[in-house]
């Protein structure tokens, strides 16, 4: 089974406890308080950072989050204290009441912008990236190995001497392999290759890993087991799992046959397997279970979701099963007094085995998702769901008002509720938690330009052609041009008024485009029939491409397509040797945009007689990008040196 993805992309939403910039909002002063004084948000808020960015998967942490475009581009937000987020520069980011650094609004990890990731997951402190190419990334806390990086003693250590790893690295160990999926638990992680094969790292005092024999295993600081780099799970060799989920100290792995496997922690019954009382017992007297048992009673299962010492499935049918921890109704059992629910030695309630959430037998659930001691459930008709724990706003219901409180005193809700506030009357696509914070990704807004978005080149109502320099024709409508690119469909009249159009036999006029090139013209359709930067320039590797759609965006006035063309620029400037014929491209007015934008006020200095010194294989001496230079670091993070050939002289254009 695949990663869950939303391929259309849609809006973000999220709500909950936001103390830790977790929630994307950029001012925390300006959300309510909760019972402890934290600031959180009762209902789901749209994250305005990505009005332009479609986003079709999220996770979250304890403290952190992590969204994926539809362009495979990864942003991150929230606590950053051991580095997971994957930023290089924490030294500038705003402080927590306890004075750890923290984003409070989504950043693009740099480092992986040129990579496309397709999954991703977070545990507390810790996050992993999966690539399309199926090579792990991970980056953040690891003191207890969830890296799964064999060498930590030249890591940084955070104010307890736990080593964490700040930008994204690859998962060596992993490299033999095409991972497949990932997931995370609070401080371990579970890597299924393309094969089937599982593999399993960091934490395993509990048995969370599926390794019964951790003898050999080195300990952390306070002397408990862990594996420090991906080990697989041998008990599992005869099955093909095709996903995987974690709690706290607990662990799921599906199979191609729809069965679901248990291993790790069990004291709440999260393992689904016999009673608990039966168990072995770990070094803590907490009963676990250290290899994979089969959790009967579900068949046909394809989605899998944990909570902190809860678990979720849902089977082909779209019912939803649950059993494990009770204690703040997170199982969406109506009845408290249920004879299945059963109580621990210190009156904790829990469901041992697994059992069907009745309150929602009348829905088609399609996704699930669980966070410390709460669910979300979302139906086949867009509709979501909560229940559990509500002491953060993390079921979205507004208010707590009139919920039974657990003994801690902290409001529940024990049924799953619909949860309509701050939608609009959207359709919830997808759903995640973090901890006690919630992320939903909506159906996007429909404006004129994204319905039409799949008519972009398309022969369908078209009634403008443009020939590119290989003379192909792509096809266009003067309604989206018209509202979208002013400028363009008014160079569209103006050369129907002079004649210099043609139809070729047909019945489309056809404008001439002698300096685009098809790709390059294609993409620039592509923005002005989406406004989707990204999706203009998610195809471009050339510089010369680059360029010429940076024309295009500057003859025809698009403005927001021009800042991103320079950052690829800018790019393409420090990855490879430029020659003349691609520097004749550039201007000395685009020249100046550049320098501007990459160290402000050096635009002045420089003005347009930047050059290339030293002949053709000579290093830009010139103070176009005077920070990076070779051997300089730009907010902690190295960056390449820039070597280049030829004058920027001349320009462009039509």
């Amino acid at each position: 089974m695949p990663p869950v993805q939303v391929p259309i992309g849609g809006d973000v939403h999220s709500w909950g406890s936001g103390e830790m910039g977790q929630l994307g909002f950029p001012l925390l002063e300006d959300l309510p308080k909760d019972q402890d004084g934290y600031p959180y948000e009762p209902t789901a808020g749209l994250i305005k950072a990505f009005k332009r960015i479609k986003i079709c998967q999220i996770a979250g942490g304890d403290g952190h989050t992590a969204a994926v475009t539809v362009h495979g581009k990864l942003y991150s937000w929230g606590a950053s204290a051991c580095g997971q987020l994957g930023h290089c520069d924490t030294a500038h980011m705003p402080k927590d009441v306890e004075g750890y650094p923290y984003q409070p609004v989504p950043l693009l990890v740099g480092s992986l912008q040129d990579v496309c990731i397709v999954q991703i997951a977070c545990g507390d402190a810790h996050t992993v990236a999966l690539s399309r190419e199926g090579v792990l990334y991970s980056w953040g806390g690891g003191g207890c190995g969830q890296l799964g990086h064999s060498e930590t003693s030249k890591m940084p250590k955070d104010e307890d001497g736990c080593p964490y790893q700040l930008t994204p690295r690859v998962v060596e160990h992993l490299r033999p392999h095409v991972v497949a999926t990932v997931a995370c638990g609070k401080a371990h992680t579970i890597a299924v290759s393309d094969r089937g094969r599982m593999y399993t790292w960091g934490a395993g005092a509990c048995g969370q890993l599926g390794h019964p024999d951790t003898s050999s295993f080195p300990s952390d600081e306070d002397g408990y087991p862990f594996q420090p780099v991906p080990r697989e799970v041998d008990q599992l060799k005869d099955y093909k799992v095709i996903a995987t989920a974690c709690g706290d100290v607990h662990t799921l792995a599906l199979t191609d046959n729809g069965h679901v496997y248990s291993f790790g922690g069990g004291s709440y019954g999260q393992l689904g397997v016999k009673d608990v009382l039966a168990m072995p017992v770990d070094a803590d007297n907490c009963p676990y279970m250290p290899t994979p048992q089969q959790v009967y009673g579900l068949e046909g299962i394809v989605r899998l979701a944990c909570g902190d010492s809860h678990s979720l499935t849902v089977d082909r049918d779209g019912r939803l099963y649950c059993w494990g921890a009770n204690s703040c109704g997170q199982l969406g059992i109506m009845n408290p007094d249920d004879p299945r629910i059963r109580k621990d030695p210190d009156g904790i309630p829990h469901l041992p085995t697994p059992a069907g959430v009745e309150a929602l037998a009348d829905q088609r659930i399609i996704d699930i998702a669980c966070g410390e001691a709460h669910s979300l459930a979302v139906s086949a008709t867009g509709n979501l769901y909560s229940w559990g724990a509500c002491s953060c706003g993390q079921l979205g219901l507004g208010s707590c008002d009139g919920m039974p409180v657990d003994s801690d005193g902290y409001p529940y809700q024990p049924t799953p509720t619909l949860v309509t506030a701050g939608f609009r009357g959207k359709a919830v696509l997808r759903v995640a938690c973090g901890g006690v914070h919630n992320l939903a990704i909506t159906e996007p807004d429909q404006s004129l330009a994204a319905s039409l978005s799949t008519l972009v080149n398309s022969e369908m109502l078209a009634d403008v052609c443009f020939r590119s320099s290989e003379g192909s024709v792509l096809y266009a409508h003067l309604c989206v041009l018209k509202h979208n690119a002013p400028s363009l469909y008014m160079y569209v009249s103006q050369q129907e008024a002079a004649g210099k159009v043609t139809v070729d036999g047909g019945d489309i006029p056809i404008v001439v485009m002698p300096n685009a090139r098809q790709e390059v013209l294609l993409d620039f359709l592509q923005y002005v029939y989406t406004l989707d930067i990204d999706a203009a320039t998610m195809s471009l590797s050339s510089f010369s491409a680059v360029l010429e759609l940076y024309h295009l965006g500057d003859r025809f006035n698009l403005v927001h397509l021009l800042p991103k063309c320079r950052r690829l620029i800018r790019q393409q400037l420090g990855k490879q040797n430029l020659h003349r014929p691609m520097l004749n491209l550039l201007d000395a007015r685009h020249r100046a945009q550049l320098a501007e934008e990459w160290l402000p006020g050096s635009a002045a200095r420089t003005g347009a007689s930047n050059r290339c010194e030293g002949g053709s294989s000579g290093r830009w001496m010139g103070n176009l990008l005077p920070a990076e230079r070779p051997g300089t670091s730009v907010g902690g993070c190295s960056v390449p040196g820039n070597a280049c050939s030829g004058n920027f002289v001349g320009s462009a254009g039509y």
